[in-house]
C-alpha cells in the first residue's frame, strides 16, 4: 500500500515497535547521502520505481527498561509531515537524527566515522522534535552530537545557491521562475534544480568529520556522569 498510494505511515504498539515511514520522489533525494546515513534497522531506505521509501524503526522489545511513554499518544502522522517536505528541499537532520538511533541501539561499530553533520541540530523544529522522542534519542547523545553543528543562520548554503544561480542565462532564470509558479511541488524536477541540488549534495558530502561513533558514546555517557552528579550535589545542598 506504502509503494502505490502513500506517502506517509506511522505504526505504534505498546510494547515497544514504533515505525515512521516517508515515501519521497527518486529525484528529490541523492542515494548517496541516503547511503551515508542509512545504515542500519533504525534507518534504512529502500527504492520503488519512481520513489525512495525511509523507514525510522525503534524497537524497545529488547530493552529491560523500556517503559511506555504516554507523550508518545499525543503524537499524530501530521506531525511528521513536514519531515517530508523538509527532505525534499535538502534539509537532512532528520536523516542524522536516524543515524544517532541505529548509534544509540548499538547497530554501528564503534570505529565508524561520523557522517557530515547538518546545521540547525541546536534549533530543531517541532517535527524534528517529534522524531526525537519518537526514537528515543537521548538527551545526552543528541547534545554531544549538535556541538558541531553550525547555527541554519550561519550555513554558506545560500551563498552557495547564490553563486550557482549567478551563472543560469537570463532565459534559463526566465525558465526556472515559470516552472516554479506553475509547478512548485515538483520544482525539484527541474534540471536548474537538479544541477544545484548535485553540486550542494557533493559539497555537503565532503564535510569530512573526525568524531567516530566510540567518541560520541563516550561523550554522551561523561556527560551523562556529570548531569548525575550535579543533581545528586543539588539535592545534598
Amino acid at each position: 500500500m506504502m509503494e502505490k498510494y502513500f506517502d506517509a505511515f506511522i505504526y505504534v504498539t505498546n510494547w515497544g515497535t514504533y515505525q515512521l515511514m516517508l515515501r519521497c520522489p527518486l529525484k528529490s533525494l541523492d542515494n548517496k547521502i541516503l547511503s551515508a546515513y542509512c545504515c542500519n534497522e533504525s534507518l534504512n531506505y529502500k527504492k520503488i520505481e519512481e520513489h525512495f521509501i525511509l523507514s525510522f524503526d525503534l524497537n524497545s522489545e529488547v530493552d529491560e527498561d523500556w517503559s511506555w511513554d504516554e507523550s508518545i499518544e499525543e503524537i499524530t502522522l501530521s506531525s511528521f509531515l513536514p519531515i517530508r517536505s523538509d527532505l525534499i528541499n535538502g534539509d537532512y537532520r532528520s536523516l542524522y537524527l536516524g543515524w544517532l538511533a541505529c548509534v544509540q541501539a548499538d547497530e554501528i561499530d564503534r570505529d565508524t566515522i561520523e557522517p557530515p553533520v547538518p546545521a540547525g541540530l541546536q534549533e530543531l523544529t517541532p517535527a524534528l522534535e517529534s522524531l526525537v522522542n519518537f526514537l528515543h534519542i537521548s538527551d545526552e547523545l543528541l547534545g554531544v552530537a549538535a556541538q558541531e553543528s553550525s547555527s541554519k543562520k550561519e550555513t554558506s548554503q545560500e551563498v552557495e545557491i547564490r553563486n550557482l544561480i549567478s551563472t543560469f542565462s537570463h532565459s534559463e532564470r526566465d525558465d526556472l521562475l515559470i516552472e516554479f509558479f506553475f509547478n512548485r511541488e515538483s520544482i525539484y524536477e527541474h534540471p536548474l534544480v537538479q544541477k544545484m541540488k548535485k553540486k550542494l549534495n557533493q559539497n555537503f558530502l565532503t564535510e569530512n568529520s573526525k568524531r567516530t561513533v566510540g567518541d560520541l558514546l563516550d561523550m554522551a555517557q561523561n556527560f551523562s556522569r556529570k548531569n548525575k552528579k550535579q543533581k545528586t550535589q543539588e539535592k545534598v545542598w
